[in-house]
């Protein structure tokens, strides 16, 4: 302090950029450049000097250069960084960066966007910046539904812009070229399409994929049912989804019916976001018919023949049957049947009536079929006393007497006899035969119509 010291003066030099009082003990500079002050101290006749240097550094010069200054969103731009005091430098902000510690790093903003650099390590901080305008890509607002069913239209753009241009094409080349702002489109199915739009400096292109929910519907089943017989129709898709049958309300795929007279089925088909398809069959019942089974005779030898018709109610013209007897088919698609019986006791017969419509309607009968059987007695007397006077068959159960003939011991014909005989009264020529035991020959014939040859002897007494 120059008061506590009489006579003391204080002089610095050089005055370059001191903006205190240069005759102070203290000094306060503002410099650009390094430089040397020199303080001089002086005591009456005493002089003292002493020297100062501030060493100042220059701030990095850096230059910035870019490609583009104004660009449409998602561009890239190229900025590159130089300085005569080095390369180690730090861009902000890094997004929309391809790096940040580079000279030359890729902008992408998607926004006007100013993006400053430095250098690192500088004792002096420096930093240069650039500024990208970006102009906002022009869009298309799509519809936030984008699932239509068969038949369905769509609007493509929700917000059409009067100062912009759109080009639309799609995947479906009947689609082709549009220019209008809000197409609207019926696609029969899924199809994508893609949109430029364009304001005049920036194009923008996008796509939407439309999705069609599309399927066929019909019903698997007969057109028309026998009386008295179910039938299934079955939904026939090539998807899946949810049914709904009437009459019923029936939630399943198929359904069993057996309608009594003609009925119209219809299903409901859902499927994809909300779509319907439905689809309806009449289905008619066909004719109703009564078959009866008539017989010649209800009863008969194993053999014999068997007389049938079917009859039917109403009447149909040319009717088709098919036959079988003791469950076994049998030949015959006629109404009338003519066929041998069996050996019995019992043969039962089915006539099925076929009719034009495919429908089957059965009809049964029981025919008793009685054993076929005969006896032949070995002796007989006619001696006058009216008890076996005569020689035949006792017993033809089936059969039919065709002829019988008798022979004496020396093969001589002594007796024939033909149906409606009244037998071998032991005679010949109108004179008693002597007892003895003469031969036989006996014809007869089966129910089938087979002749049967029987040898035998019979002894004639008296």
């Amino acid at each position: 302090d120059q008061a506590a010291y009489l006579g003391i003066t204080h002089s610095w030099s050089p005055v370059t950029s001191i903006i205190s009082d240069p005759n102070k003990f203290n000094l306060v500079v503002i410099t650009k450049d390094t430089i040397t002050y020199t303080r001089t101290t002086q005591v009456g006749a005493c002089l003292d000097s002493s020297s100062i240097t501030l060493n100042v550094d220059h701030p990095a010069d850096i230059t910035v250069t870019q490609d583009k200054d104004t660009i449409c969103a998602g561009d890239p731009v190229q900025l590159v960084a130089s300085s005569p005091q080095g390369s180690n430098f730090i861009w902000t902000p890094a997004e929309g960066l391809s790096c940040s510690e580079c000279e030359n790093p890729v902008a992408t903003p998607m926004g006007t966007t100013t993006y400053s650099v430095s250098i690192k390590d500088a004792n002096c901080p420096s930093s240069e910046s650039a500024t990208i305008m970006v102009i906002d890509q022009p869009s298309v607002q799509f519809p936030a539904d984008n699932n239509l069913c068969m038949g369905e239209s769509i609007t493509l753009n929700e917000s059409p812009n009067s100062a912009f241009s759109y080009t639309w094409t799609a995947d479906d080349s009947s689609f082709g070229t549009v220019t209008d702002a809000q197409p609207t489109v019926t696609p029969t199915q899924t199809t994508t399409y893609t949109v430029v739009t364009s304001n005049g400096s920036c194009e923008n292109t996008q796509m939407i994929t439309v999705n069609v929910a599309k399927d066929e519907l019909a019903i698997d089943g007969p057109d028309g049912v026998c009386p008295g017989y179910p039938i299934t129709l079955t939904a026939v898709t090539n998807g899946n989804g949810d049914f709904v049958w009437m009459p019923g309300n029936v939630n399943s795929p198929s359904i069993d019916v057996e309608p009594s007279v003609a009925t119209t089925y219809s299903v409901t088909y859902t499927f994809g976001d909300g779509c319907v398809l439905a689809i309806s069959k009449n289905v008619v019942v066909y004719q109703d018919y009564t078959v009866t089974l008539t017989a010649e005779k209800d009863t008969v030898f194993a053999g014999e023949l068997i007389k049938l018709h079917a009859n039917v109610d109403p009447t149909l013209s040319n009717p088709t049957f098919k036959w079988a007897r003791n469950g076994e088919e049998i030949a015959g698609t006629r109404a009338d049947l003519v066929i041998k019986s069996t050996d019995g006791p019992v043969d039962d017969f089915v006539a099925t009536l076929i009719t034009p419509d495919g429908c089957e309607y059965p009809a049964t009968i029981s025919i008793v079929v009685l054993p076929v059987t005969y006896e032949i007695p070995n002796a007989f007397t006619p001696n006058g006393d009216g008890i076996n006077e005569t020689f035949r068959p006792a017993i033809l159960e089936g059969y039919e007497f065709a002829k019988m003939q008798i022979f004496n011991r020396w093969g001589q014909l002594v007796y024939e006899g033909t149906s409606g005989f009244k037998g071998w009264d032991g005679t010949f020529k109108d004179k008693d035969m002597p007892s003895d035991v003469y031969p036989y020959l006996i014809e007869l014939i089966a129910p089938n119509g087979n002749k049967e040859v029987i040898k035998g002897n019979v002894t004639l007494l008296r």
